[in-house]
């Protein structure tokens, strides 16, 4: 986490990657999405890398800290008003709380939480006065997160409660709806369900802005990525793939329709 990143409650402000490779990581991102980088030495914690768009921090990474069997993966933090008062409520209505509340010297205090059908989402309640809603995503900067469900319906009211968050939901076509989470009258998030016997459970996927999506899958094939969904038109929207780092952390590229 860093302390240039804007906070708004219900909104998410920061993505982390976990990896026990933390070197390979960090040149895969770079190479891949022109990210730069500042290091912050955290003690006998090790070492965190701010990965930065520009002169925008972004996202962050640090070596993986969960079971040795659990993979790589991206972290997403909403902001709450009250880390605490949230990570009881995801515990009373069916969640989990994986990391209890934790402070995080002059930035703020965080939880890791699951919910009940298993996907994990951090929260974060900023230290000091509310900052104002973040910018438009640019180039490199992420700009959407999904939840992928074993049970949509469930998920409603859980993340409803939990974030304040309002739903509306579209027909897809083909018996496929997709569900969109709502902070303060904007769109905060997205949700589909996942198909069945899937050998994963639930998650958040996070999307980065990129200018194009075709080349940039292309080129983490070359960096030892993995293309998991390839390039597809969202009609109306943009453009998007889903890709797998070298340490199989999933995370999405999306691109809006070109104005011309």
């Amino acid at each position: 986490m860093t302390d240039q990143e804007p906070s708004r409650c219900g909104t998410f402000v920061w993505r982390e990657i976990m990896s026990e490779d933390p070197a390979r990581t960090i040149e895969f991102y770079t190479r891949l999405l022109g990210w730069i980088t500042e290091e912050t030495d955290l003690g006998e914690h090790g070492t965190y890398t701010v990965f930065k768009a520009g002169d925008r921090a972004v996202a962050g990474a640090m070596g993986h800290v969960g079971p040795s069997h659990v993979p790589a993966y991206w972290l997403a933090y909403v902001s709450v008003g009250d880390v605490d008062e949230t990570a009881a409520q995801a515990a009373a209505s069916g969640g989990a709380v994986l990391v209890p509340g934790m402070d995080i010297p002059d930035m703020g205090r965080f939880a890791v939480i699951r919910d009940p059908q298993g996907a994990h989402v951090a929260v974060y309640a900023r230290g000091g006065e509310e900052s104002p809603a973040p910018p438009e995503p640019g180039a490199g900067e992420f700009c959407w997160d999904e939840l992928a469900t074993t049970d949509p319906e469930a998920s409603v009211p859980f993340y409803a409660q939990l974030f304040g968050w309002g739903m509306k939901s579209a027909d897809m076509g083909a018996g496929r709806r997709y569900w969109t989470y709502t902070s303060g009258g904007r769109s905060a998030a997205g949700m589909m369900a996942m198909p069945p016997n899937q050998p994963f459970p639930p998650f958040w996927l996070s999307y980065v802005s990129v200018a194009d999506v075709d080349a940039t899958a292309a080129r983490a094939g070359e960096l030892g990525g993995v293309v998991r969904v390839p390039p597809a038109d969202l009609p109306g929207v943009g453009r998007f793939a889903v890709l797998a780092d070298p340490h199989g952390a999933l995370f999405g590229i999306f691109a809006a329709p070109s104005a011309t």
